[in-house]
């Protein structure tokens, strides 16, 4: 979790070089009730593409 102004941005990391829908369960509960303080989520992957897929930002660890 990070903390940005007044929003809480989470930042979920997993270690496979593919993206499956489990890897979002978490990160849509977020979106779910986090409400205004919540930020846009991000999932960092073992891969090498970064996207935005249903409104959670992924990230390849190699674009940290």
């Amino acid at each position: 979790m990070l903390e940005e102004s007044a929003r809480l941005l989470p930042v979920e990391v997993k270690s496979g070089r593919t993206v499956n829908d489990e890897f979002f369960s978490a990160l849509r509960k977020w979106l779910k009730y986090a409400g205004k303080l919540g930020g846009a989520p991000a999932l960092v992957y073992g891969g090498e593409e970064s996207y935005v897929r249903s409104g959670i930002r992924v990230m390849s660890w190699r674009d940290l």
